[in-house]
């Protein structure tokens, strides 16, 4: 069975997040990459999410993929039962994950029955081509990136974000741009899209209150 969460900020989709692990694996370690963070100076987003999935009883290892080699990669994400793919930039993460074949070893992962989150970029590079984010996103933070093929593990695009206090603006141009040509999720901080019962469905931390 598939597992998939994808959040726009996994901190505030807490609930959501509790709700669809409950009947998960007992053995909750999870492999953790801030990696997407890396060429920015602010990571609050990135300690929170950690802190999140500490609070929700998950022990994290953390892996940044920019630093690891491909086979540290490897047996890292094949030794635990869930992996954690955080917030940043989402063009740079995707360069990393390319240049060490991670974008292979998610989909072989997830298919193996393997557990994936996603925050924000995490959830992003799922999308089979990432170039719609370009707005929130500074694609020049990747040079070594020479085209924006997602992961596509997903049909969909997850445009995070929308109605936040800092990017709400950038979401609703996003949308106006690609709404004709793309099949874009968008989601609050508080939605999440969830792979349960055979399909990708949304769920909504404050239509559940």
């Amino acid at each position: 069975m598939k597992r998939v969460f994808l959040a726009s900020y996994f901190t505030e989709a807490k609930e959501l997040f509790l709700e669809y692990a409950k009947d998960g694996d007992q053995d909750r370690r999870v492999t953790f990459i801030p990696t997407a963070s890396n060429p920015d100076a602010y990571k609050d987003h990135v300690y929170s999410d950690l802190k999140t999935l500490e609070d929700c009883g998950f022990r994290a290892s953390t892996l940044d993929i920019s630093a690891a080699d491909a086979e540290t990669i490897a047996r890292e994400i094949d030794s635990r039962p869930y992996v954690f793919v955080s917030g940043g930039n989402t063009f740079y993460l995707l360069q990393e994950m390319k240049k060490k074949g991670v974008d292979a070893l998610v989909r072989d992962f997830i298919d193996r029955g393997g557990a994936y989150l996603g925050s924000s970029a995490g959830s992003v590079v799922m999308a089979k081509d990432i170039g719609y984010i370009a707005r929130m996103d500074d694609a020049s933070a990747a040079p070594e990136l020479k085209d924006f093929r997602g992961i596509g593990y997903v049909d969909f695009c997850v445009l995070p974000h929308c109605r936040s206090d800092y990017f709400a603006e950038i979401a609703e141009e996003i949308l106006a741009e690609w709404r004709d040509s793309l099949d874009l999720w968008p989601l609050t901080d508080r939605q999440a899209v969830v792979y349960e019962k055979g399909a990708f469905v949304l769920k909504d931390a404050d239509a559940q209150r």
